[in-house]
C-alpha cells in the first residue's frame, strides 16, 4: 500500500487587519451603497443636483453636453457607470423642449454604457397638464414624454407634484411621486404664528381628495417649490 503525502495548503493572511471604524465596516474600503451610485445633471438645474450631492457625501459626476454647428445636441458620459445604480437630475423648464431633448439623449447614453438602474429625476414635469383628449385632434403629450423616457433608457421615474395623479398612470414604469405639501405646512407652522393667520384656501379640482389643512398652505406652493424640492429630491435619492 501506498501512501501519497497530501500538499501543503497555505493560508495568506493580510500582515495587518482593517481597522473597523463606527460605521461597522473596515477603514478604506468604500461603502458598497456609495460606490455603486452615481448622480448626474443635465443643464436645467446643476445647483439642486449639487446640493442632492452634498446630502449624500458624494461628488457630482462628470457630464459633457454640448452642440453641433448644427445645432444637434452632443452627450458623454465621462464616467464609467457599468452596473452602477444612476440618478440624472433634470426639470423640464424653459426652454422645455431642449430640456426634454438632453434628459432623454442622457439616459440613452447611460444604457448604452451598461448602468445597472437608470433613474431619472423630474422635479417639474412641464407636460402633465396635457393629460386628457379635451380638444379633438390634439395629442395627449403627458403620455407621449411618458413613453419617450420610457424608451430612452428609463428605469424609473422621480418627479414631484403632478398636475393630476392620472398622470401616474402614463408611465410603464416604477414612479415615486412625491409631494411638497407637508415641507410646505412644516416651514410655516414652525416660522409663523398660524393661530393669527388668515389663509386664503385654493380649491383645486385635481386635488379634491386632499385635506382642508393641506388646502389652506396650497398659496404658498408656487413660491416655496424649489426648496421642497431640494429638501424632498434630497431624502429620496439618500433612500
Amino acid at each position: 500500500v501506498a501512501f501519497v503525502q497530501a500538499p501543503r495548503v497555505r493560508i495568506l493572511q493580510p500582515e495587518t487587519p482593517w481597522p473597523v471604524v463606527a460605521s461597522g465596516r473596515p477603514d478604506g474600503v468604500p461603502d458598497a451603497m456609495n460606490d455603486d451610485l452615481r448622480i448626474f445633471a443635465c443643464n436645467s438645474n446643476r445647483p439642486l443636483a449639487a446640493e442632492i450631492c452634498g446630502h449624500l457625501g458624494l461628488a457630482l459626476s462628470p457630464l459633457e453636453i454640448s452642440r453641433f454647428s448644427n445645432d444637434n445636441l452632443h452627450v458623454q458620459i465621462q464616467e464609467n457607470v457599468r452596473e452602477r445604480d444612476v440618478f440624472v437630475v433634470q426639470s423640464f423648464t424653459e426652454p422645455v423642449s431642449d430640456h426634454v431633448m438632453e434628459l432623454l439623449i442622457t439616459l440613452d447614453a447611460l444604457r448604452s454604457a451598461s448602468a445597472r438602474r437608470v433613474t431619472a429625476v423630474i422635479p417639474y414635469f412641464s407636460y402633465a397638464r396635457s393629460d386628457k383628449k379635451d380638444a379633438p385632434r390634439i395629442s395627449i403629450t403627458g403620455r407621449l414624454v411618458a413613453d419617450m423616457l420610457q424608451t430612452a433608457g428609463a428605469n424609473r421615474v422621480l418627479t414631484m407634484d403632478l398636475h393630476s395623479d392620472q398622470v401616474h398612470g402614463f408611465f410603464s414604469v416604477p414612479v415615486d411621486h412625491l409631494t411638497a405639501i407637508p415641507t410646505l405646512a412644516r416651514h410655516f407652522k414652525t416660522r409663523l404664528d398660524t393661530s393669527r393667520m388668515v389663509a386664503v384656501v385654493l380649491v383645486n379640482a385635481d386635488r379634491s381628495r386632499a385635506s382642508a389643512g393641506n388646502c389652506s398652505l396650497a398659496c404658498f406652493k408656487a413660491a416655496a417649490a424649489p426648496v421642497c424640492a431640494l429638501v424632498a429630491l434630497s431624502w429620496a435619492a439618500a433612500i
